[in-house]
C-alpha cells in the first residue's frame, strides 16, 4: 500500500495532468488567453511542495520574498518549497516548457505549442512518484 505522502503527490500529479489536458484543448481552439491563464497559474506541485514543507515544519526566512511561481530550469532554487517538490528535485528546474510554450502561443505557433504541451503531458504521465526524486518531468 502506498504511503500518504506518495498519494498526496499522485493527487497533485493527476490534477496537473487534467490541467495540461485542458491546456491542449485550448491550444486546439487557438485560445491564447485560455492557454496562458491555465499554463501560468500556480502549479499543483508547488502547492503540494508548500504543504509538504509545512508538514516538515520548515519555514522560509521572513526577510526572503517568496517567488511568484515555479523556478526556471538552469536557475538556482528561488524558494525553499522547490526542495520539497518531486517535479523540481527530479530535473533541472520545473516547468521548463512554460517559457517555450508562452513564446509559441504569443507567436500563434499552435503546432509548436501543441507539441510542447503534449510532450510535457507525456512526461507528467510517466513520472514515478513511488520513489522520491525519481520521476522525470523535465
Amino acid at each position: 500500500m502506498r504511503d500518504d505522502r506518495v498519494e498526496k503527490w499522485e493527487n497533485a500529479r493527476r490534477s496537473l495532468i487534467r490541467r495540461w489536458e485542458r491546456i491542449i484543448e485550448r491550444i486546439g481552439e487557438h485560445d491564447e488567453a485560455g492557454v496562458l491563464e491555465l499554463a501560468t497559474e500556480m502549479d499543483e506541485f508547488c502547492d503540494e511542495a508548500i504543504a509538504e514543507r509545512a508538514r516538515e515544519g520548515v519555514r522560509t526566512a521572513p526577510a526572503r520574498k517568496p517567488a511568484a511561481g515555479p523556478s526556471r530550469p538552469g536557475r538556482a532554487v528561488r524558494e525553499i518549497r522547490c526542495v520539497f517538490c518531486e517535479g523540481y528535485r527530479d530535473g533541472e528546474g520545473c516547468l521548463g516548457v512554460l517559457a517555450e510554450l508562452n513564446r509559441a502561443v504569443f507567436a500563434s505557433n499552435w503546432k509548436e505549442a501543441d507539441r510542447l504541451a503534449s510532450d510535457y503531458l507525456v512526461r507528467l504521465r510517466g513520472m514515478n512518484l513511488d520513489t522520491p526524486g525519481t520521476g522525470s518531468v523535465h
